[in-house]
């Protein structure tokens, strides 16, 4: 991860495991790059679990939480809110997971270990983001509760204001 000017020591970001996933690893560093080149602070929880669910990334701001799943299609992908999505590459169609459900669980279960421990309002904004872009000739449905991206739209959707929001007190305990 390259660090941007700024000072790095308003972003505070906590690895849970290893990541593995290139398009995990590439989220992180742009999500990182684009808080620090705020100069705000943030915190950034990378590769933990939630919930009996395994998250990608959760970022706090002043103004936002938001909740990343990244992925990393090479091929187009189709798919809505629910059942399965399919990828079309040079063998055919397979049936993968469905990104949207992921992030929507995943915000929907953040929502609620946030309001058992404070009193908030509202939900936290829920994204897929695509790594690096996502592929030309796919169809994917979309819905204001979860955003599907690529990695180039990440900056704008960590400026969306969204519910739920801790503060740097919370966050940290």
């Amino acid at each position: 991860m390259t660090i941007s000017p700024g000072n790095p020591t308003l972003v505070q970001v906590y690895i849970g495991e290893p990541i593995q996933h290139r398009s995990d690893y590439d989220c992180l560093s742009e999500v990182y790059s684009i808080l620090i080149q705020k100069g705000q602070w943030a915190y950034v929880f990378a590769n933990f679990h939630l919930a009996d669910r395994q998250v990608d990334l959760l970022v706090f701001t002043e103004k936002t939480t938001a909740i990343i799943e990244a992925k990393g299609y090479s091929f187009p992908v189709r798919g809505g809110t629910n059942g399965p999505w399919e990828q079309y590459g040079p063998n055919g169609s397979r049936k993968i997971g469905n990104a949207y459900e992921q992030a929507w669980n995943a915000r929907n279960a953040l929502c609620d270990a946030i309001q058992r421990r404070y009193q908030t309002n509202g939900y936290p904004n829920g994204l897929v983001i695509i790594t690096p872009e996502i592929p030309k000739g796919s169809e994917l449905a979309p819905n204001y509760k979860v955003v599907i991206k690529g990695l180039s739209q990440v900056g704008p959707e960590l400026a969306r204001s969204s519910g739920a929001l801790l503060t740097q007190e919370q966050c940290e305990s």
